[in-house]
């Protein structure tokens, strides 16, 4: 004969599966909470990025070559040697640049990604934005896209 499982269910047991499998769709529809903890790893390392890179610039080394360029270009016609040095100073600087720049664009593109947990999380999203990623209209798009459907979630 047929196999015969000795576990029965009880009815309780078979009115709470009843009572839940017509929710199974709808809960399957909610997207999921967004990781807090995510979230915060990115923004973090934005931030981190964000201000060694306004430091290197403010307050660093392509400060100091911008100022004694600055000097050297008011006394070009006095020192042009120092001139010359002081432009290919900064030039050389100017390439070196990116390694300051792109990783904050780079972890601008990971945050606007990254589900925002709350209203404030967006507002750094667009901030982020607007500093980081403006001016590339694919990009622009993709911002657009991600912040949308986090303010329709925290809508809910």
């Amino acid at each position: 004969m047929g196999y015969q499982s000795n576990l029965s269910v009880s009815r309780r047991a078979a009115l709470s599966i009843a009572a839940v499998t017509p929710l199974a769709p709808a809960l399957a529809a909610v997207p999921p909470t967004p990781d807090r903890a995510a979230w915060d790893r990115a923004y973090h390392e934005y931030r981190r990025l964000k201000l060694r890179m306004d430091a290197y610039y403010a307050l660093g080394p392509m400060y100091w070559l911008n100022e004694e360029y600055e000097h050297a270009r008011r006394d070009e016609a006095r020192d042009p040697d120092a001139y010359d040095a002081a432009h290919d100073a900064l030039r050389s600087e100017e390439e070196k640049q990116v390694s300051y720049y792109q990783p904050v664009s780079s972890a601008a593109r990971i945050l606007v990604r990254t589900p925002a947990p709350d209203l404030d999380a967006v507002a750094a999203k667009l901030q982020a934005h607007k500093d980081m990623i403006e001016g590339c209209l694919a990009d622009e798009k993709q911002t657009w896209t991600f912040i949308e459907s986090d303010l329709r979630r925290l809508a809910q």
